[in-house]
Order: C-alpha cells, then sequence, then structure tokens
C-alpha cells in the first residue's frame, strides 16, 4: 500500500515542481540583472553599500544612550470557540539590560469577552474564526506598543526597533501608535522595524507591463532574491505606506532579502541607522541584527513554558474539560 502512496505523492509534487519552475524561472523572466535595471531606471532606486561602524561611530551614535529592541510572543491551547486560551508577553530589552515585559490573555470562555466577539462577529458580518485572528492580533500590537511607550519613558535610548513592520501598529492600534510617536519625537528616538519575512508585493505593480507576465504577481521575495550583494541596500523615493520609507537589503551571505521601516520624517538619518543595524547583524545568520535575536529568545512562550504555566496554575479538570484538544490524546 504505501509503496502505491508514496508514488501518488511524488506524480502530484513532480507536476507542482514543473508548475512552479516554469513560472519562476521561465524563459522569458528577466534575469535579476535586468530588474535591478528597471528599478533604478523606472522607479529611481537608490542602491549603495552599508558600511560596517567602528566602536567610536557606534559610541557616537548612541552618545551614551542604549538600543532597546521590541518584541512579542503569543501562543494558544485549545483551538474551537469559545474553548481556547491565547497568552501574549512582550518585552523591551535595552543593551544597557534594563528590562520591561507585560503579560495578558485572552479567552471566550469569560462571558463578557465572548459576548464582545459574537457581537463583533454579528456587526461586521465576518465569522467568529475571523473575528479570533484579529482579537489575537490586535492585542499583541497594544501590549508591544505597551512595553515601548514604558521603555521611553524609564530608559535613556537613541534607536528602538521593533520586530515587524511599524505601519501594523499605526493600523491596529491607531491611538497608541499616535502616542507613542509623539514621546518618541519628543525624545528624539528614532523607531526602526525590522522585516524578516518580507511578504509585501509593492514593486512588481509599480513596474507594471515592463515586466514579463509571468513576473507580474511576483511579491517583493520573489523579485529581489539574489538580486542584491551582500551588504547592499536600496530605496525607493516614494512611499510604499504613507508616512513610511522602507529598505529592502542583504545583510547576510543569504540571497533572501529583509526589510527595514522607517517613518518617513527620518529620511535623513536612515542611511546612519541601516549601518549601525548592519554592523549589528551576523554576516553568516540570517539577517536579523543579532539584538532583536536575543530579546525573541527572552520573549517567547514557548510550548513547554505554555504547558508547564498551564498545569501549575488552572485546575486539571478546567483543563481537561476545557481546553484539551482531543488530538492531544492521541495514543500514537
Amino acid at each position: 500500500m504505501w509503496e502505491e502512496v508514496i508514488a501518488a505523492w511524488q506524480e502530484k509534487l513532480s507536476f507542482l515542481n514543473k508548475q512552479i519552475l516554469e513560472k519562476y524561472e521561465g524563459k522569458d523572466n528577466f534575469s535579476a540583472l535586468q530588474v535591478r535595471d528597471l528599478l533604478k531606471k523606472e522607479l529611481n532606486a537608490d542602491f549603495w553599500i552599508l558600511q560596517q561602524m567602528s566602536q567610536g561611530e557606534i559610541e557616537d551614535f548612541l552618545q551614551g544612550r542604549s538600543l532597546i529592541g521590541i518584541d512579542g510572543s503569543m501562543n494558544t491551547v485549545g483551538t474551537t470557540f469559545p474553548h481556547y486560551l491565547t497568552l501574549f508577553q512582550a518585552l523591551a530589552k535595552s543593551t544597557s539590560k534594563e528590562e520591561i515585559v507585560e503579560q495578558d490573555f485572552h479567552t471566550p470562555l469569560l462571558r463578557e469577552e465572548r459576548a464582545r466577539m459574537v457581537a463583533q462577529a454579528m456587526e461586521e458580518e465576518m465569522p467568529l474564526g475571523f473575528i479570533q485572528d484579529q482579537i489575537k492580533s490586535l492585542r499583541l500590537a497594544q501590549l508591544e506598543l505597551k512595553v515601548a511607550h514604558q521603555a521611553l519613558q524609564s530608559m535613556e535610548c537613541s534607536l528602538l526597533v521593533f520586530d515587524g513592520p511599524l505601519w501594523r501598529y499605526e493600523k491596529k492600534a491607531p491611538e497608541l501608535w499616535e502616542e507613542f510617536c509623539n514621546l518618541a519625537q519628543e525624545k528624539e528616538v528614532c523607531p526602526v522595524g525590522v522585516i524578516e519575512e518580507v511578504s509585501s508585493a509593492y514593486l512588481a505593480p509599480l513596474l507594471g507591463e515592463r515586466l514579463p507576465g509571468s513576473m507580474q504577481d511576483f511579491y517583493d521575495r520573489d523579485l529581489l532574491f539574489g538580486l542584491l550583494k551582500q551588504g547592499e541596500i536600496f530605496l525607493l523615493p516614494q512611499e510604499l505606506k504613507e508616512g513610511y520609507l522602507t529598505c529592502y537589503l542583504r545583510p547576510s551571505s543569504d540571497p533572501q532579502v529583509i526589510a527595514f521601516d522607517f517613518p518617513a520624517a527620518q529620511k535623513g538619518r536612515l542611511k546612519l541607522i541601516s549601518n549601525l543595524l548592519y554592523t549589528l547583524t551576523p554576516k553568516e545568520g540570517r539577517g536579523i541584527p543579532i539584538w532583536l535575536d536575543i530579546v525573541d529568545n527572552q520573549v517567547r512562550i514557548t510550548h513547554q513554558l505554555m504547558d508547564g504555566l498551564l498545569k501549575s496554575n488552572l485546575a486539571p479538570e478546567l483543563l481537561n474539560k476545557l481546553l484539551l484538544a482531543q488530538r492531544k490524546k492521541r495514543m500514537y
């Protein structure tokens, strides 16, 4: 039986491989060099090589202040409404070793929470699963902004680095984001968003019919893979997201790009800050500044931590009755 199963999978995946190769490596597709020329000529993209900063240059930039990394994590036990519980955690950590941690939880097992979700689903004519995802994303963004705001109030810093794009905070929690930005401006601190997984699709639509047909729906990571030299970065003059400038760069030996998000008002400091973040990024890593990796590691709510917290703080009969998925009880 299993020989037939494997053979069937091989046939399906061979077909998939052929289809993908035709799309992404078709004979009519442009080379990385041709795409690069298009970005320069048609979109006025500015390419430059990042510079490693010396210890003295870093100290001059920081002026005795620190760099702060912001990241959040969440984990969920249970799957179906209302039988699930999500834990959230956000961390602000400075290079001077100061830390701020905030935590929260969400579960529609609580009557008021469930009533709000049902009312929202009816008002927006959306399924409850969509509302679940909205709430989780919103709560995490709010918690990250909360620790970022507290960090600005209590820590002396020159640069505040978020894990992920900045625009999501404006979209999900506009009032909190405005408060944060006002305080950052007052404190003369620049926020930057480091985007590890570039999932945007801005460039191909801007190039339009100047690209071959099969490339016109490419996402940015598809279009830019292998296009940049290690240590190279480029910026388009226009704002891809209103109020923000986005740089695409290749900080490590990995040919995949990452991105930096900056408030458009910080354009004058963009190259200097990019050089600093590049200097703090391991050259054989995945392209993320080391300080963000440290924050990510410390804030993460792992499955092991989640299991330990629930087993030691919730009554066993409640955990089994309300949250434990049946698949967790499999014997194989």
